[in-house]
């Protein structure tokens, strides 16, 4: 008997020290709800407290649940301490907090809730709980079901900030002869075999069945996890090098990011939701932010929106304005306001050549017939090498112009056929000759 207590507090006290739980000197507040497994490391945490050169308390939150066998069990969990000569702190939930929303998820916030309150009250650096093997095991499973990555099946990290796993590499077999022989009797949540909760599905349907093929398939699963919590640590700290090259006050550089790969744009993404919204985004959404474009956005939340923004990739609480449409307006003579952030500048000027973007230059006897419009549906014009005519929704997707301002870019026509697109393409047209006057029509932003 003395050798089996003394083999497991040593795996345990091997573990500790392995991971690094608890530096000599820590102040420990133990998660004690009376059951095998925290009891269990209640006692083997109080014979290992001299080695490791720490000190423990403990804690019981009552859920209010059971009619009043959570209440019984901590009162156990005091009387315990009370012969163990260990401070416990005792708190428990409002009545009838549970009635609305998933149970196992408000109990959970509520506890650790708690756990905090009390390490913070009691000067304890450390909250340990007693997650152990087969936990690790189900956990897996459950976020396999769930569908996740290497972060998800990284599972119950053995420390996250302040809450650390001692047993984590402990199974519950282990847990229990180390209680039988140590004659500690614990309480029994007959919750625990409720199979309206998918962890006790798995844990007693889906896992025997896995055992009868691996009986060692727990310890598989949890080493399946170590696994993936090596190899996600080293994609997260790329990733989040990556990020910090990637953003900037106006977003993520989406050209930047879309060099990354997949892998790493996922997880860069993710960051910046997590930065800048303070949410964990879905797959979909992250394949959805991944695959925006110009002038598109999707619907992260209630107020949390993706969209690109002059090449990046912008997270916000709202949409920006985008401009409206054009407004048909006469082609004159002079500088004049298009709207939208355009000004055209018209001259008729000795043509020397010289060619740009924002710039054409036409034939005086032009004049009469140009006209300023905004793009229609299956606008189309001609363009220099190809016969017939090309849209202006294609030549606009192939020069990656914005798509929130296509609709405000301003269109000549020249006997109401589309001649320039400014800043994209002009018609073949018959240039004016070296040294001829011209009409010359310039378009700038403000």
């Amino acid at each position: 008997m003395k050798n089996l207590l003394t083999s497991i507090e040593t795996e345990v006290k091997r573990y500790i020290m392995e991971k690094g739980l608890c530096p000599k000197g820590s102040r420990l507040l133990l998660a004690v709800s009376g059951g095998a497994d925290s009891l269990a490391m209640l006692y083997i945490l109080c014979a290992l407290r001299d080695e490791l050169g720490i000190s423990i308390c403990a804690a019981h939150f009552d859920h209010m649940t059971r009619e009043g066998a959570s209440t019984a069990e901590g009162d156990m969990v005091e009387k315990l301490c009370v012969e163990l000569s260990i401070p416990c702190y005792r708190g428990r939930a409002e009545e009838n907090a549970w009635q609305n929303g998933n149970f196992e998820n408000e109990a959970r916030k509520v506890r650790y809730a708690f756990l905090q309150e009390t390490a913070a009250k009691a000067g304890c650096e450390l909250i340990a709980t007693a997650h152990h093997r087969d936990d690790q095991a189900e956990t897996v499973l459950l976020q396999l079901i769930r569908g996740c990555g290497t972060d998800g099946l990284s599972a119950i990290e053995p420390k996250m900030q302040n809450i650390i796993r001692p047993l984590l590499n402990l199974s519950r077999e282990q847990i229990e002869l180390y209680c039988r022989e140590r004659g500690i009797e614990y309480a029994k949540d007959i919750s625990n075999s409720d199979l309206h909760y998918r962890r006790n599905k798995i844990r007693h349907q889906l896992l025997p069945q896995l055992a009868e093929m691996n009986p060692a398939v727990c310890e598989e699963l949890s080493q399946t996890a170590e696994i993936c919590r090596a190899e996600n640590e080293l994609l997260q700290e790329q990733a989040m090098s990556a990020f910090e090259k990637l953003y900037s006050a106006a977003g993520l550089d989406f050209a930047g990011l879309q060099k990354q790969p997949l892998a790493m744009q996922r997880r860069i993404v993710r960051a910046y939701c997590l930065k800048q919204l303070g949410m964990t985004i879905s797959f979909s959404q992250t394949e959805a932010l991944l695959g925006l474009r110009q002038g598109a956005h999707i619907r992260l939340a209630e107020t949390a929106f993706g969209f690109l923004k002059q090449g990046f990739l912008v997270l916000a609480a709202e949409l920006p304005e985008w401009p409206q449409p054009f407004v048909n307006n006469e082609f004159k003579i002079g500088s004049y306001d298009l709207g939208h952030s355009f000004v055209c500048n018209a001259a008729i000027r000795v043509y020397d050549g010289k060619r740009a973007d924002d710039m054409i230059w036409l034939p005086t006897d032009s004049l009469p017939r140009l006209v300023w419009r905004g793009r229609k549906d299956g606008d189309k014009m001609r363009v220099k090498g190809m016969e017939g005519r090309k849209s202006v929704k294609a030549i606009m997707n192939e020069l990656h112009f914005p798509q929130q301002e296509r609709t405000a870019l301003p269109l000549l026509l020249l006997d109401d056929e589309i001649i320039w697109l400014p800043f994209l393409k002009e018609t073949p047209h018959i240039l004016p000759a070296l040294g001829e006057e011209a009409l010359c029509i310039q378009i700038c932003r403000k």
